[in-house]
C-alpha cells in the first residue's frame, strides 16, 4: 500500500474538501476528411475513480433488431458508451449548475407551515423507510415545499447554518434517460442520434458522435432552467414562488455542432458556448487546459490516424504547467539562492512540461504550484474555519493573477509578518518545495513522478489484497490529457473507426471483464491500461463469428 501523498504535502486538502478536481472526461470526433483512412474516428475516455472489480464491463448486445458493443453498467442492459456497425458515441460531464437553494422562512418552531406569496401553507412530508442490516428500520421525515425538500431540519446539529433550505436539483423532475440510450444503441445515422438525445434531461452530459457516413457532431444534452444572468449563485428567497424554475432551455437550443469546418469536435468539460449564446450559463468550475490542448494536436494534423488517437489518449503536456512555470521562475529571480535551490531552479528550467512517469521537474513542480495556491488563498482558507462560505479560485485564475497582478493584496499570507508580493509567496512556497521533495526522497527514494503519484486501483469495499497498488504511470489529473492521478483518472478508454466495410475498434480500463479475484480476467487490463496498450475490441456481426474467442455468452429468450 503506497503511503498517502498527503504525508509528503502532495495534496491541497482544501480543493479535495470541495470537490475532487480531477473529476471530468474526454471525447472528440474526427472527421473522413481529417482522418488519413477516410474514415470518421471517435475516443472517448470517462474519469473517475479507480475501483476493482471495475465499474464498467464490455459488452456486445446482439439481437435481430440491433448490433451494439461497448461499455455497461452491472445490472443496465444497455451500452452507456460504445458503438454500433453505423456509429459510435462517447460521454463527458457538462458541468452545468443545476441546483438552486431557497431559505425558508417558517410560521413557528413547529416548522409545519412556511410563508410563501404571503401567506403561511403547510409542507409536504413524505416518511423515507432505510432498512438497515442486522438492525431496526430507520424512518425520516422529510418536509418538502413547492422547491424542493429541505434536506437540513431542525434534528440536525441545531447551530449549523445548513438548517431550513430547500433544495431545487434538476434530478428530482422525472426523467426517462434510460429511452435516449436505448434508442442510441439503435441509432443508424445522425438524426437518429439527434432524436435519442431529446429524451435526456440529467445528468447533463456532452454527447459526442460520429457515423459510418462520415458525420460527426457534439451535443450538450441536459434540461437547463432559464436563468438570468448570476441567477443561481447565492441563496435565494424561499417567501416567493417567482423565485422558482418556470421554463427550461429547449432541447434545440441546446448548443450543437455538426461537420464544423475545422473537421473535428471536442468536450474536455470546458465552457460550451461563446459570449454569442443568448441564455446565461454557470458552472462552479469549467475546465481550462485539456480542452486545449486536444483541439490543439487535433488542429495540427491534416492526417490522423488511429496511432495518433491512442497518443492524445495518453498525451502527458500541461499547458497549465507551461503558462505558469515561466513566470514562477521569472519572480525567483534576484533572491539570494542557496546552491541547492539553483540546483532546483535549472531542473526546472530545463523541463519540457510533461508530466511522464520517470520526471523529477514534474514532481517538483507539483509540489511547488500547490504550495504556491495554498499560500495564496490562505484567506479563503481560514474563513472557512469561521463558517464563512467562499469558493476557492480556479488554478487558472490563480495564474492569471499571478503574470498579471504581482502585487495584488490576495498574495498576502496573513500568518507571517508584513505584506508579502507574488515574489514573496513564490519564494516561500519554492522553499517549502525544496523541504518536501527532499522528505519524499528520503521516504521513498526517488521523486520520479511515478513514484510520487503511486497509482493504484483500490477494492470497493477497502480491502487491500484485492485492489492493485504502485502502478507506475504518467499523466496527472484534471489539466493533463492523460488525467490519471493517484486513485482518479480514465475508467475507461476506447477509440473507434467507423469503416463502412467493418467498424473497428481499441479499448481497455483498469480492470477485467471478471469480478472474481481467483480469475486471470480479473485485473488483466491493468498493466495495459497503465501502459499505453489497447486490446482489439472483438465485434462479431453474429453470435457464431466468434469461435473459440467468445469466453461466455448470455442468452435471453423471448
Amino acid at each position: 500500500m503506497p503511503s498517502p501523498a498527503a504525508e509528503v504535502g502532495l495534496v491541497n486538502v482544501q480543493k479535495l474538501q470541495e470537490q475532487n478536481p480531477d473529476n471530468g472526461s474526454n471525447n472528440w470526433a474526427v472527421g473522413a476528411r481529417k482522418s488519413a483512412s477516410g474514415h470518421a474516428l471517435l475516443c472517448n475516455d470517462m474519469h473517475l475513480r479507480l475501483y476493482m472489480p471495475s465499474l464498467w464491463f464490455y459488452m456486445q448486445q446482439h439481437t435481430d433488431k440491433v448490433n451494439v458493443y461497448g461499455h455497461s453498467l452491472p445490472g443496465v442492459p444497455i451500452v452507456i458508451t460504445g458503438f454500433t456497425d453505423s456509429i459510435a458515441w462517447g460521454l463527458t460531464n457538462a458541468q452545468r449548475d443545476l441546483v438552486d437553494w431557497f431559505k425558508i422562512r417558517y410560521e413557528d418552531e413547529s416548522r409545519e407551515r412556511y410563508l410563501l406569496d404571503g401567506v403561511y401553507v403547510p409542507v409536504t412530508k413524505r416518511i423515507e423507510e432505510i432498512k438497515i442490516r442486522n438492525k431496526d428500520t430507520c424512518y425520516d421525515t422529510v418536509a418538502y415545499t413547492v422547491f424542493g425538500p429541505v434536506t437540513y431540519d431542525n434534528t440536525f446539529q441545531a447551530t449549523s447554518g445548513k438548517n431550513g433550505y430547500a433544495y431545487r436539483w434538476i434530478d428530482h423532475d422525472p426523467s426517462n434517460g434510460i429511452i435516449m440510450f436505448y434508442l442510441i444503441n439503435r441509432a443508424q445515422n445522425y438524426d437518429d442520434y439527434m432524436n435519442a438525445l431529446d429524451h435526456f434531461s440529467s445528468p447533463a452530459q456532452n454527447v459526442v458522435f460520429a457515423s459510418a457516413q462520415g458525420d460527426i457532431a457534439h451535443r450538450v444534452q441536459g434540461k437547463y432552467p432559464i436563468t438570468v444572468f448570476e441567477e443561481g449563485k447565492f441563496v435565494k428567497d424561499g417567501t416567493a414562488s417567482a423565485n422558482n424554475w418556470f421554463d427550461f432551455i429547449p432541447n434545440t437550443h441546446n448548443p450543437f455542432w455538426k461537420n464544423p469546418e475545422r473537421g473535428f469536435v471536442s468536450s474536455a468539460n470546458q465552457h460550451p458556448a461563446d459570449s454569442t449564446y443568448p441564455y446565461y450559463v454557470t458552472a462552479s468550475q469549467y475546465e481550462s487546459y485539456r480542452n486545449r490542448r486536444i483541439n490543439d494536436v487535433l488542429r495540427a494534423d491534416s492526417a490522423i490516424t488511429v496511432e495518433d488517437m491512442k497518443r492524445l489518449q495518453y498525451d502527458n503536456y500541461s499547458l497549465k504547467a507551461a503558462e505558469s512555470l515561466p513566470a514562477m521562475l521569472a519572480l525567483l529571480s534576484g533572491f539570494n539562492l542557496s546552491a541547492e535551490e539553483i540546483a532546483a531552479m535549472e531542473i526546472l528550467s530545463k523541463w519540457d512540461y510533461f508530466f511522464t512517469s520517470e520526471s523529477d521537474a514534474a514532481t517538483m513542480y507539483d509540489i511547488w504550484f500547490e504550495s504556491l495556491y495554498s499560500n495564496t488563498w490562505d484567506e479563503i482558507a481560514a474563513s472557512r474555519k469561521e463558517k464563512v462560505s467562499l469558493a476557492y479560485p480556479t488554478d487558472y485564475s490563480t495564474i492569471k493573477l499571478l503574470k498579471t497582478q504581482p502585487d495584488n493584496l490576495f498574495f498576502d499570507n496573513i500568518a507571517t509578518d508584513g505584506v508579502q508580493s507574488a515574489r514573496d509567496i513564490v519564494l516561500m512556497s519554492f522553499r517549502e518545495m525544496i523541504g518536501k521533495t527532499k522528505s519524499a526522497e528520503k521516504e521513498k527514494g526517488s521523486i520520479a513522478w511515478a513514484s510520487i503519484k503511486s497509482t493504484y486501483v483500490e477494492h470497493q469495499l477497502r480491502i487491500k489484497p484485492l485492489g492493485f497498488y504502485d502502478i507506475l504511470c504518467g499523466g496527472n489529473g484534471g489539466d493533463v490529457v492523460n488525467a490519471t492521478s493517484r486513485n482518479h483518472g480514465p475508467s475507461q478508454r476506447i477509440i473507434v473507426e467507423l469503416d463502412p466495410a467493418g467498424v473497428k475498434a481499441w479499448g481497455h480500463y483498469p480492470g477485467g471483464q471478471s469480478g472474481n479475484p481467483a480469475s486471470r480476467y480479473y485485473d488483466n487490463m491493468v498493466l495495459p491500461w497503465a501502459n499505453g496498450e489497447y486490446f482489439d475490441l472483438l465485434f462479431l456481426s453474429s453470435p457464431e463469428d466468434g469461435g473459440k474467442r467468445i469466453l461466455y455468452t448470455q442468452k435471453i429468450n423471448k
